[in-house]
């Protein structure tokens, strides 16, 4: 059975899982808006999805956005049911991209080895996220949010830029360029120890989840929440977490120690072994405080330490699914994301996504250049790093008039 079948029954699971451990659908507090606004809301959410899972990322900030100033959503509300959106285009993103091959290589286009390597790191990072997104201040996320985008749009740009230059110098070499990598490249690599390792991380995660409850989901074997047993039962987590980056590093390191590194190829070792665990916990951390899908951050990281921008765009994807699955079930657990409107924002992204995705490969085949991506990503960054200071500057206001502004931090027990 291939994985993207084990990935489809897990996120319908979880879609329609907006409910407490009795089976009781969960109350949401909603808001009334007029149809013209929520049909439009609708209407860009699936162009938002098109566009963003195209480029490798999840369109949370963007989506956030529209449920901000057209569905006049509360921001923990709008962060939280943004999942849904991201969920469901990151799952066809991943499903659609397990077929493409590698453009120099006969291997698949997705690095299972590095989404292996990070993929606990990522979950349990996007887990904490979502655990501190409900005890921050709605103005501190959005600050947050905001500095993250300006910095990464300008990383992402320049890179961009450079990308394209590149490609118009060796446009006239590039069939050159292409015979000589294929005659490097070793056999596919059809090892299933990298997906099983990935699949591993997703059921671990749902164990833990059930095991530790929340406000609304309570725990199966009985938990309270803010307990000593609730808190061993997290650190009994990252344990088994911190466990299986280990064995994946040394199973990793074992299995490329003795090949050479090729054009146009990341390669896990030295430094960067110790380093990107670190670096994808922390993007975890920001995906599930943040309500981004993971790719806005791993995305240019990735292609500015030498990555494909084909291959660091599939294979976030994959990331972002895992990111977003995390913080869907947190917060589903917390009460904060109803069955309706996530299983309607769930099937606008999962059709959004599909149009994007096969509508840009044919731009990419079409003119062979990797760098439009990057020109995508960037766009939506500096959109989105215009609108949300936009939105933190009204609600402070707001808060200060009302005399409801503070630096407290929330409860979550």
């Amino acid at each position: 059975m291939k994985l993207w079948l084990y990935f489809l029954v897990l996120s319908l699971i979880l879609v329609s899982g907006s409910v407490d451990s009795q089976g009781n659908t969960l109350e949401v507090e909603t808001v009334e808006v007029p149809l013209s606004n929520e049909i439009g809301s609708y209407i860009i959410i699936f162009f938002i999805t098109a566009l963003a899972n195209s480029a490798g990322i999840g369109g949370g900030p963007l989506t956030i956005c529209v449920l901000l100033y057209l569905m006049y959503y509360e921001n923990t509300h709008a962060l939280a049911v943004s999942q849904a959106t991201i969920l469901g285009g990151s799952l066809v993103a991943s499903t659609i991209k397990m077929s493409f091959k590698h453009p120099y290589k006969g291997g698949p286009l997705i690095d299972y080895n590095l989404v292996a390597f990070i993929s606990g790191c990522l979950v349990a990072g996007s887990s904490t996220g979502s655990l501190l997104t409900r005890i921050a201040q709605g103005w501190m996320t959005l600050l947050g949010l905001s500095i993250l985008l300006w910095i990464i749009s300008y990383v992402t740009l320049t890179k961009a830029i450079e990308l394209y230059r590149k490609e118009s110098e060796a446009k006239s070499q590039s069939k050159e360029l292409h015979e000589s990598l294929i005659g490097q490249t070793e056999p596919a690599d059809d090892s299933w120890t990298p997906k099983i390792l990935i699949i591993f991380s997703l059921l671990l995660l749902i164990i833990f989840s059930m095991v530790k409850g929340d406000k609304e989901f309570h725990s199966i074997v009985g938990i309270e929440q803010c307990s000593s047993e609730y808190f061993g039962v997290i650190i009994g987590y990252f344990g088994i977490v911190l466990l299986q980056t280990a064995f994946t590093a040394v199973y990793i390191s074992r299995k490329t120690s003795n090949s050479e590194s090729k054009p146009h190829e990341f390669k896990l070792e030295g430094k960067v072994i110790y380093i990107l665990p670190i670096v994808t916990f922390i993007t975890g951390l920001l995906a599930g405080s943040l309500g981004i899908g993971g790719g806005l951050v791993l995305n240019p990281i990735l292609i500015v330490y030498g990555m494909l921008p084909e291959v660091s765009t599939a294979s976030c994807n994959v990331f972002v699914f895992m990111t977003s699955i995390s913080s869907f079930i947190q917060f589903s657990m917390a009460g904060l994301i109803g069955a309706k409107e996530g299983f309607l924002l769930f099937t606008i992204s999962v059709i959004g996504s599909c149009v994007g995705i096969f509508g840009i490969k044919k731009v990419m085949d079409k003119y062979k250049r990797a760098s439009l991506l990057v020109f995508v990503l960037g766009g939506m960054l500096i959109l989105v790093g215009t609108m949300i200071p936009i939105n933190l500057i009204l609600q402070i206001i707001k808060n200060i008039e009302e005399g409801t502004f503070t630096f407290a931090l929330r409860s979550i027990c």
